[in-house]
C-alpha cells in the first residue's frame, strides 16, 4: 500500500464535545497489486492442505 494523501491539520469531529486537529493519511492499493497478493494467499493455501 501507498500514502496517497496527507492531510495536515485536519478537522475531525462527530460530536458537539469532540473536536479536534489532527493529521489524517490515506492509503491505497492498485487493484493489480490486490489481485497479486491474493492469488499467492490462495496458492499458500493450497499447499497447506
Amino acid at each position: 500500500m501507498r500514502r496517497e494523501a496527507h492531510y495536515v491539520k485536519c478537522y475531525r469531529g462527530n460530536s458537539a464535545l469532540n473536536h479536534e486537529w489532527c493529521d489524517k493519511y490515506q492509503y491505497a492499493i492498485l487493484e493489480e497489486e490486490w489481485l497479486e497478493k491474493a492469488e499467492k494467499n490462495e496458492n499458500a493455501e493450497n499447499d497447506c492442505v
